[in-house]
């Protein structure tokens, strides 16, 4: 897999400044629809480069293909690619925060790749659709299977660990293609 540009705090930080504001523009554009914002779980300090671009691409390409066959209008889709990560952010012109939920947690779990996909939900008053609001499990560990949030307080599995794992999972992911 081709090396990741090292993204420093500051660029990490202005990049999820930058997926805040877009948040907040795009909802107050269209008060009344949902938000789903699609990224990527990359850690460590590298956060882009040619294969994470074409994995992100890939998601947002099944993403918008899911929305599609289930009827969501789509009012506006923005997407942000930099050396900081890559985010999509679309709007929904519907209410039903917590059944777009439910079907986009089939798409971060429905393959090896998905385990990568970071997809949130919010509702019309900003709030976010956690898994629990829907009666769904916590994300699973992408190398012991745990929860995902147990794991990461714990700092259970190294940066080095879960890089490796990320990159064969990418690699594999894209031996399919």
């Amino acid at each position: 897999m081709q090396e990741q540009m090292e993204v420093s705090l500051k660029e990490m930080l202005d990049f999820r400044e930058k997926k805040v504001r877009l948040v907040e523009n795009l909802r107050n554009e269209f008060a009344d629809c949902i938000l789903v914002s699609l990224g990527l779980n990359i850690p460590g300090p590298g956060k882009n480069n040619e294969e994470i671009f074409s994995v992100f691409m890939g998601a947002e390409k099944s993403l918008n293909k899911l929305l599609t066959e289930k009827k969501y209008k789509i009012n506006k889709e923005t997407i942000i690619s930099e050396k900081a990560g890559n985010i999509a952010v679309f709007s929904l012109k519907t209410k039903a925060a917590e059944e777009v939920k439910a079907g986009l947690i089939d798409l971060e779990e429905g393959s090896g790749i998905g385990r990568l996909y970071d997809i949130d939900v919010y509702r019309p008053d900003g709030f976010q659709v956690s898994r629990s609001d829907i009666g769904k499990e916590e994300r699973k560990c992408l190398i012991c299977g745990k929860s995902a949030k147990v794991c990461g307080r714990s700092r259970e599995h190294s940066v080095e660990e879960l890089v490796k794992r990320t990159k064969e999972i990418i690699s594999e992911s894209l031996l399919c293609i």
